[in-house]
């Protein structure tokens, strides 16, 4: 595992299995957006944003400026190895840490550092949980206890409270709490952290006290679906939760009851609530994407905005719950299922007005008229007018919004709300499919385009876009005639876009048939193609380097995963020699390669784990995209402390490559059977090989000559029969090759110009190959059967007249 150094790392062993290593392909815009949208929104004073991407980052944004429309990512982190699900800000000012959860089953807490080279800082990595995490919950910025979160996910008794303070002397949470019998979905806590709050996919709200962990929790029933978002007062006394039954509910945690049903508010589901500093309104968004501000006090709601897709965070802009300079004015964050975090700002209407019109008082005819607002089916479109909430009937923004079929596919209505600024994400990869010859990969993205990889080049070879011309060759190889203004993707574009990627990746198909074994995996959840490599496949794939060197020769082989490896840490390497050189912790193999790059390089004479330079490294084209590695950390020493304790998680290690510095830290962490590659060391498996027999062909031959055995001798007048038994040759033997293999055993004499499969016609069942088949082609594609290959051969119709004449002249 070290080469490089004379004194390797005791606190670190091989692991009991090979590590894999993950390495991703993006495109030149990542570091500028997110791909596929974002899940938590954190707000950091006026011109701060930050965010958590489905994308694994997390983000820092700038808001305002010259154009405030114009959005400016400064700072991405790799922060997980899947989507980033939950956000928060912790310390005064709601800026000094942070900390995420991701699907990566890990709790992170990142320390700001206000540099450009390394925005975030971790500071710990919490492995704790069993699954994905799903919300973490903060106390209050002004309490002393803020240091102070909650972590939940999915399984069973799957919350922690951890201590950012205690994170230099230990890793382990301040309590685990027993009770918590299913997944938690949302999660609040109260200012000092002693209330806390869950929420669960069977719609159980369970209250904890963190100063008894094993006391069984308080259970509060009502939902009737699973418990999407959750708050806690900073007393720890009220609670408020949105439900994927469409209902808001209000709960007394002391009293131990529900106080309010706010129904009929979403059309479906509600996924995020963000209570004001008061607890007098909420504003809740839905998976309908409509937002609404509910008066907790008056039980009212008023439309705020709708987004195309549903919306999975809220947070209000800046330290209040409006704008300071315009009286009820409510801006907030919004952050959707699809590609957009946007800010939204509207003035509501006086308190004194519902629906425009004048309040009519607390009287019992002024409450029968504020009901019957809510439960006035045929009532027209109140234009952001106030409803009242609770009535269990469909409200009139959401009915003249949403229920008109005549109204369906229009833009989504803003109400009067003003979209100030967008923070516009790229469409995330959806479907990929490997071509037949392993190296290129195409993608198709929500949009609908399309975008042809190359493993081994690390780039885009050719994109299709969306929005196409309208003429038939661009209609055959892209997606269409899309229509670019519609703000909806129906079930039946969703179909088309796929009937386009099979329709393309027909077309790219080789036209001739081929057989290379599957020596990496892909996978696109994090809206990214991130490409798999494992010792025990990367090495199974090989090829002629003449396909790739003009200099190499027919015979010399080179294995993808080799020189894939080569490429993607060719600078990283020299780095390491350098840096093993100045720190004077050399050992005998960086001193022998001390003038490698004086010596001068011949590809044919290169061995199978050396670098045979075919593949290029992966070119830097902007300042922020470089190669990300991900992989999980080496095994730690043995300690005979944590017998019995069990395996535990472990986190996936990020390293971006035109930040590693070749440092002995990186070796160490590297996967080992990657760093002995790179060293030549690593033994190769050897390539599969095919066995094959060549026998001639009994048919009647291309000049209507018998060619049986018995004429061998006369018909190619070499004095020579043909025998031959089971012959056993690389996957990758060309066709070619057995021509020539079949020429040498007839001693057939070949002119200068003349190539052997010009003399001698290999076939398979009958089927004439052509030469630049592989053995491992002919046997998937035409002798499709589980025994010995057999090949066939017969002398072409040239050769044999030239044969015959030359019998006859010798006989006369």
């Amino acid at each position: 595992m070290y080469p490089f150094t004379r004194r390797p790392d005791r606190s670190l062993q091989r692991n009991s299995r090979p590590r894999k290593l993950t390495f991703s392909l993006r495109d030149e815009w990542f570091g500028e957006k997110h791909a596929g949208g974002a899940n938590a929104v954190v707000v950091c004073g006026e011109k701060s944003v930050w965010t958590g991407g489905r994308d694994g980052t997390v983000r820092e944004w700038v808001v305002g400026g010259g154009d405030s429309n114009i959005q400016k990512c400064v700072s991405s982190t790799e922060a997980h190895a899947g989507w980033v699900n939950s956000l928060v800000a912790l310390g005064t000012g709601g800026g000094d840490f942070f900390v995420s959860g991701g699907s990566d089953r890990a709790v992170k807490c990142w320390r700001k550092t206000n540099t450009s080279t390394d925005p975030l800082q971790c500071v710990a990595t919490l492995v704790r949980h069993t699954d994905y995490v799903t919300k973490i919950a903060r106390g209050s910025e002004s309490d002393p206890a803020s240091p102070k979160f909650v972590s939940t996910g999915l399984g069973a008794d799957q919350v922690y409270l951890w201590d950012v303070g205690c994170f230099g002397k230990t890793k382990n949470p301040i309590a685990q709490f027993t009770g918590q019998t299913n997944s938690a979905y949302a999660s609040g806590v109260c200012a000092n952290c002693h209330t806390i709050v869950t929420g669960d996919n069977k719609g159980v709200v369970r209250r904890f006290d963190s100063r008894a962990p094993h006391q069984k929790p308080g259970e509060f029933t009502g939902h009737t679906g699973t418990v999407r978002t959750l708050s806690v007062d900073p007393t720890g006394r009220l609670c408020l939760t949105g439900s994927s039954d469409g209902t808001l509910r209000l709960w007394d945690l002391g009293q131990g009851r529900c106080v309010q049903v706010l129904s009929g508010v979403h059309r479906g589901s509600v996924w995020s609530a963000a209570p004001d500093a008061n607890w007098r309104s909420v504003v809740s968004g839905g998976a309908d994407g409509a937002a609404y501000v509910t008066d907790l006090v008056k039980r009212r709601s008023q439309l705020l905005f709708s987004e195309k897709n549903g919306i999975v965070d809220l947070q209000y802009a800046g330290e209040g719950n409006s704008d300071a300079s315009v009286p009820g004015r409510i801006t907030v964050w919004s952050a959707t299922s699809g590609c957009e975090i946007n800010r939204w700002s509207k003035r509501v209407a006086e308190d004194d007005e519902i629906g425009g019109l004048a309040s009519p008082g607390s009287s019992l005819r002024a409450k029968t008229a504020r009901l019957s607002v809510g439960s006035n089916r045929n009532a027209p479109d109140q234009h952001g007018g106030w409803f009242a909430a609770g009535t269990g009937g469909a409200s009139p923004g959401r009915r003249s919004s949403f229920s008109s079929p005549g109204l369906q596919g229009l833009k989504p209505r803003t109400n009067g709300a003003v979209k100030s600024f967008c923070i516009q994400g790229t469409a995330p990869v959806v479907e990929h499919q490997t071509l037949p010859d392993r190296r290129r990969v195409l993608c198709r993205d929500t949009d609908g385009g399309l975008a042809l990889w190359d493993v081994t080049q690390f780039k885009v070879l050719e994109r299709w876009e969306p929005d196409c011309d309208d003429s038939p060759e661009a209609a055959a190889a892209s997606y269409g005639p899309a229509d670019t203004e519609s703000k909806e993707h129906d079930a039946s574009e969703e179909t088309a876009a796929s009937s386009q990627f099979e329709t393309v990746f027909a077309r790219l198909k080789t036209p001739v048939p081929i057989s290379v074994p599957s020596w990496f995996t892909v996978d696109s959840r994090g809206g990214f193609l991130s490409v798999t490599l494992t010792p025990s496949a990367a090495f199974q794939a090989e090829a002629y380097a003449c396909e790739f060197s003009n200099e190499a020769n027919h015979e010399t082989k080179i294995n993808h995963g080799v020189q894939t490896i080569h490429a993607l840490f060719r600078s990283w390497l020299v780095k390491r020699k350098a840096t093993a050189r100045n720190d004077c912790d050399v050992g005998d193999d960086v001193e022998g390669h001390r003038n490698e790059t004086e010596k001068e390089f011949d590809i044919n004479s290169v061995r199978v784990c050396d670098d045979a330079h075919v593949f290029q490294t992966p070119k830097v084209p902007t300042d922020f995209w470089s190669p990300i590695f991900s992989f999980e950390p080496p095994e730690p020493e043995y300690d005979p402390a944590s017998y019995g304790r069990g395996k535990q998680n472990q986190c996936v290690i990020f390293l971006e490559g035109k930040r590693m510095t070749g440092t002995r830290d990186e070796e160490n962490l590297l996967p080992e059977w990657v760093v002995d590659v790179l060293h030549t060391r690593f033994k190769v498996p050897d390539a599969g090989k095919i066995g094959f027999f060549v026998t001639e062909d009994e048919t009647e031959s291309e000049g209507g000559n018998s060619t049986s055995s018995n004429s061998t001798t006369k018909y190619v007048g070499t004095g020579k029969t043909f025998s031959s038994g089971k012959v056993t040759a690389p996957r990758v033997l060309t066709i070619k090759k057995v021509a020539a293999y079949v020429v040498g055993k007839l001693q057939i004499t070949l002119a200068g110009d003349v190539l052997p499969e010009q003399v001698v016609t290999i076939c398979c069942d009958g089927q004439t190959l052509d030469p630049g088949f592989s053995l491992a082609t002919v046997k998937t594609h035409f002798w499709r059967k589980s025994t010995d290959l057999a090949l066939t051969f017969r002398v072409t119709d040239a050769v044999a007249r030239e044969t015959r004449d030359g019998s006859g002249a010798d006989s006369a």
